[in-house]
């Protein structure tokens, strides 16, 4: 079954201007400029990486059909998480991970002792289930609108898995293979797309190479080189059929990427060394909503920590708050709260461990031990009120946020000498001479004065973590070099700029403008996307319009 469905896929060095697809359109085309639009999502590149092999000339493609005529921003900022889905969630919704309610790979509801685990088979569809937020599909309920292996497709009129063709060659690690297997499955949309006689209006392929290449090889091998140069081969070649087809010049294009990857050299297990530091077990069993409630329940309430996480370069902890109980009921002893009740921490996150017939629990503080290993670039937590605090091995600031001023963040430093490294930066705004004070800006603001520092965009993307209620009580980011896993020579989602965020982003189509742009988000491709087709831009998106001329709806 497995050849017969990848039968016709073309192989990697065919002509360089065609696929050999039909893609020809219907009778029947949208009028105006614009047909529709088509997005290539190239999953784990490396915006540097990226940008030194356009300057060599090593992608043609993405040279001649998108930076010779488009706007490209070559360090673009993914999301926190910088993992796949929720990235992936966030480029279709236009919102940070925190909004869109898709936190991880994996994640923890503790209301409903749900643990989702995407990769497994039960739940790798769930993304549009959990997505708390409208998805670019759901503009355009009346139109033919297409994701081809991108799991955040609700709303979309066709959704191509690809398992049964790109299925087996990913378990056998053949990713180009995949690869060409989604670039394939233009051909059958279009042929959909005639007998519709509908236009697709709006596209979304997923390509995988990268990523899984770099886990394998690093970013710093030829391996990984060689995946980008396989994505901007094979998209040319689609494009050149598209051209053939006389389409190409009505097409919006795009390519960005999820998140930036990096080489990973050294390894610590978060969740033996947590163990070992708490004294308590954390549960392996992973319990989904094919396993009735009150059974989820009764398994989770005999564990007091629950780790989450993907990417290997970030990891959720979740924590079980304590609760005293009238002493003519318990002995004063302290028992611990359902996991529905939220654990509230004040200067900085603890656990208690309750030993069996203690009177009090034995306080750990989580920050020293952790803060402690090389491994720990980054830890934060919630204070309360819309405030986060994050540490580093240099001391502790704060980002706060009121809800009378929504987009207003304030900054301060509770503890160290810059520890973030944000003092030289904010001082080229002549907004930090003390380092004490309270420094208040926009998102966008934060986003652009943020922007070239080791940690971009941390403002206003830890607040929107934290506000969802399945965000985890305290989380971990990697230290460059290093990782929560144990095997792989690469990985992503810490909050490193070059390391995890920064990716490439290129668009190009009609109404777009021929330029470089410095500072984006990979949240503002949603916004701009329904600008350059003609729809109304929401008024609540994270992202906003890189062509700065449209008017929120």
């Amino acid at each position: 079954m497995f050849l017969a469905a990848g039968c016709g896929v073309p192989g990697p060095d065919g002509p360089a201007d065609s696929y050999g697809l039909n893609l020809t359109p219907p009778k029947t085309v949208p009028a105006g400029d614009v047909y529709g639009a088509i997005v290539f999502l190239v999953d784990g590149m490396n915006g540097r990486i990226f940008e030194e092999m356009l300057q060599a000339g090593e992608l043609p493609n993405f040279q001649r059909y998108f930076v010779d005529k488009g706007l490209y921003a070559p360090r673009a900022v993914a999301n926190i998480p910088s993992v796949t889905l929720p990235n992936l969630t966030s480029i279709v919704t236009g919102k940070f991970c925190g909004h869109h309610g898709v936190m991880g790979i994996n994640w923890l509801d503790r209301q409903t002792h749900l643990f989702r685990d995407y990769h497994t088979l039960e739940q790798k569809n769930d993304v549009g289930r959990d997505c708390t937020v409208p998805m670019l599909y759901e503009h355009f309920p009346n139109d033919f609108t297409v994701s081809i292996f991108c799991e955040p497709h609700r709303g979309a009129t066709k959704f191509f898995e690809d398992w049964l063709s790109g299925g087996p060659p990913f378990i056998f690690g053949w990713y180009y293979f995949v690869d060409r297997v989604t670039l394939f499955r233009f051909g059958e949309m279009m042929e959909m797309s005639r007998e519709r006689n509908q236009f697709p209006r709006l596209v979304f392929a997923y390509l995988l190479a990268p990523d899984y290449i770099s886990y394998q090889h690093g970013v710093s091998s030829d391996h990984y080189r060689n995946a980008i140069r396989h994505a901007d081969r094979q998209i040319g070649r689609v494009l050149g059929d598209f051209q053939k087809a006389g389409v190409l010049e009505k097409l919006i294009l795009a390519v960005v990427s999820d998140h930036s990857h990096s080489d990973v050299m050294r390894h610590l297990k978060l969740k033996t060394f947590l163990e070992t530091v708490l004294k308590t077990p954390i549960p392996k069993e992973r319990f989904c909503d094919n396993i009735p409630p009150d059974r989820r329940e009764t398994y989770y309430n005999k564990y007091n920590v629950i780790v989450t996480g993907s990417g290997e370069r970030y990891r959720a902890i979740s924590l079980r708050s304590t609760k005293h109980v009238h002493a003519q009921l318990a002995n004063r002893n302290y028992l611990y709260a359902p996991w529905s009740k939220t654990p509230t921490f004040t200067d900085v996150p603890v656990f208690r461990l309750l030993k069996k017939n203690a009177a009090f629990p034995e306080t750990i503080e989580l920050l020293p031990p952790l803060l402690d290993q090389p491994a720990v670039d980054i830890v934060a937590w919630p204070t309360g009120g819309n405030t986060v605090r994050v540490a580093t091995k240099k001391g502790i600031v704060e980002f706060a946020q009121s809800e009378d001023a929504e987009d207003s963040i304030q900054y301060r430093v509770i503890r160290g000498d810059d520890p973030l490294g944000y003092a030289q930066a904010l001082r080229k705004t002549n907004t930090a001479d003390r380092q004490a004070e309270t420094i208040t800006h926009s998102s966008r603001e934060w986003l652009r004065i943020t922007h070239g520092t080791k940690y971009p965009d941390l403002p206003a993307q830890l607040l929107a973590y934290f506000r969802s209620p399945r965000a985890g009580d305290v989380i971990v980011f990697a230290a460059p070099g290093w990782d929560f896993g144990g095997s792989h020579k690469g990985g992503h989602g810490g909050v490193r700029a070059e390391e995890d965020l920064h990716v490439p982003l290129l668009l190009s189509g009609p109404g777009v403008p021929h330029k470089q742009i410095d500072v984006a988000r990979t949240v503002d491709l949603a916004p701009t996307l329904l600008q350059l087709i003609g729809k109304p831009i929401p008024k609540n998106y994270d992202g906003q319009s890189l062509l700065q001329t449209g008017k929120a709806e």
